[in-house]
């Protein structure tokens, strides 16, 4: 399931849709993944959604704008982004652009 939510972080996921890829009903598809990753689906695409959002950040070579970097992670909205990247992060995207970028990846 990783895999998939890494392939299409851009994309509108539903948990209806994760369970049908997965072959179960919702219920016990809800219950499968928290037990093999002690986190909610929803958790873990925002994970995978945040990595790649520092690693547009961190690419020297292109300076998107943070609306771009939204519509290319997946985000429905820039305040929805800020927030959940500032929570993870400690820093607002533009900080941590300025900090780390060229520097990973």
């Amino acid at each position: 399931m990783l895999i998939y939510l890494q392939l299409h972080y851009a994309d509108r996921v539903t948990y209806q849709q994760l369970a049908k890829v997965a072959g179960m009903p919702l219920n016990r598809f809800m219950v499968e993944f928290d037990r093999a990753t002690q986190k909610s689906p929803a958790l873990v695409l925002r994970e995978v959604r945040l990595a790649k959002a520092k690693q547009i950040l961190a690419d020297a070579s292109e300076e998107p704008s943070l609306v771009a970097i939204v519509r290319q992670t997946g985000y429905s909205n820039i305040g929805e982004f800020n927030r959940d990247f500032k929570r993870t992060e400690g820093l607002t995207a533009s900080q941590w652009r300025l900090k780390y970028q060229g520097t990973l990846w």
